[in-house]
């Protein structure tokens, strides 16, 4: 909401028109350095706060809504590139150097196991199978202003994945690190990871 009072503060929202708002993705690209998918979720919220206003004609006047048409398409799209060999080994490597082995799972389970941050911070121990060398990605979670919220992953739908032997060496490196910690209290399986 900072960057809504930055830019939108002293105008007056009447008079706000689609190309201001299109102005708007082009300010949070080159002035903030935002990226598109930030952009998109800018738009995703303004939109919102005018439908919001156009209810509410009689208070703000607001008779149409104006993002729906704004285009955020001027913003470079950049295209990703995957790691080789040699910059993976490097990063678990700096990892391991890391007093807390957690770092271990924040990057070894996204990077080894193609898992999103949101299934990282919903992922309970009672889903990961070392016998079977699987782990099952049925909940996303996500924090909020108010807490967190839990749901289904990206599509709805869950998966499973599977423990390469280098993942399962570091989830369990990981895990020995937050017994000691625990000060004698075990980790349960309902346990975040």
């Amino acid at each position: 909401h900072k960057h809504f009072i930055a830019y939108f503060g002293n105008m007056d929202l009447k008079r706000v028109d689609t190309a201001t708002i299109e102005d708007y993705f082009l300010y949070c690209q080159n002035d903030l350095g935002l990226c598109a998918n930030t952009i998109q979720k800018h738009k995703s919220h303004l939109i919102d706060l005018w439908r919001f206003m156009k209810k509410n004609y009689s208070k703000y006047g607001i008779s149409e809504n104006v993002v729906l048409e704004a285009d955020y398409g001027k913003i470079q799209k950049y295209e990703a590139i995957a790691l080789s060999i040699e910059q993976v080994n490097t990063l678990l490597n700096q990892c391991l150097l890391e007093d807390d082995r957690s770092t271990l799972l924040m990057v070894g389970l996204p990077l080894l196991a193609g898992m999103r941050r949101s299934e990282l911070c919903g992922l309970k121990y009672d889903k990961i199978d070392f016998k079977n060398k699987t782990i099952l990605i049925d909940t996303a979670r996500i924090q909020l202003n108010t807490g967190s919220l839990e749901k289904l992953p990206k599509g709805n739908k869950t998966r499973t994945t599977c423990i390469c032997d280098a993942l399962e060496k570091l989830m369990k490196l990981s895990i020995e690190q937050q017994n000691d910690w625990k000060q004698g209290r075990t980790l349960q399986v309902d346990d975040y990871v």
